[in-house]
Order: structure tokens, then sequence, then C-alpha cells
């Protein structure tokens, strides 16, 4: 089994990902892919590293509405299941909309990171709380 790091990027109707091995200290891109019509008409779609679609299909997003954390969950099982055996999800990073003046570089995710990153809603009202929301997920 290889060590594995999930890269995220939460945006107000979407969810993009990209999974990379970690091999002899390098990455590698196994696969990436994205969530669209978050809210509305969920469709999930990746491909392999050389772009070969691994899936394309529509989401029932009708009976309970199908948000972020639908996508997040969603997501999480496709892996287990495309890759069960194969990769061991080691990490995640997520690209944050706003980091104000503080956080300007990769930081480590707590309580208090959170608190502060909740307090920048307002510079970025459309993206903030749906990037907050994949690091709660």
């Amino acid at each position: 089994m290889s060590d594995a790091i999930v890269v995220l990027n939460a945006g107000s109707s979407s969810l993009k990902f990209s999974i990379y091995g970690v091999a002899d200290e390098e990455l590698n891109l196994v696969a990436r892919g994205q969530m669209e019509g978050l809210g509305t008409a969920p469709h999930f779609k990746a491909k392999d590293r050389d772009g070969q679609l691994l899936t394309d299909v529509s989401l029932d997003g009708s009976a309970t509405g199908f948000g972020h954390p639908q996508a997040f969950a969603h997501l999480a099982q496709w892996v287990r299941q495309q890759y069960s055996g194969a990769l061991s999800p080691v990490a995640v990073g997520h690209r944050m909309a706003h980091g104000g003046t503080e956080f300007t570089g990769p930081t480590l995710i707590d309580a208090e990171v959170v608190a502060k990153l909740e307090q920048l809603v307002p510079l970025v009202p459309l993206h903030q709380p749906h990037n907050l929301a994949a690091v709660r997920g």
C-alpha cells in the first residue's frame, strides 16, 4: 500500500481534487477531478494521470440536497473503492480563498486557525464558508 496526499479546492458550487501517490519522497499524480453543480445538479468526473476517464456520473441531489458535506463523503467513498488496498491517504491539503496577513503559506489546521479563518469570511463571502466546510468535513 502506498501513501497518498489528497488536495482539495472547494468553491461555491464545486469541489476539485487531486490525488498524489508518495514514493521515494516524490509526489506522483494518480487522479484528479471535480464535482460540479453542488446544491443543484451534482456531477462527478475523475480522470487518471494520463487523462483517461475513471468516472463521469450525475449524482442524485434531489431528495435532501447534495452540497459540500455530501461531496466530501462521496469523494472519500470513491477513493476507498477505486484505490482499495493500493493507496492510503496520509494527509489532506486544501486551498483557502483568503488567509489574511497571518496565513500566507502552508498551515496546519486546528480549532484556533479555523476561528481566525472564520473572521475572514466577510472578505470572500462566496468562497471562504465553503473552504471552511471542507476543513470541518
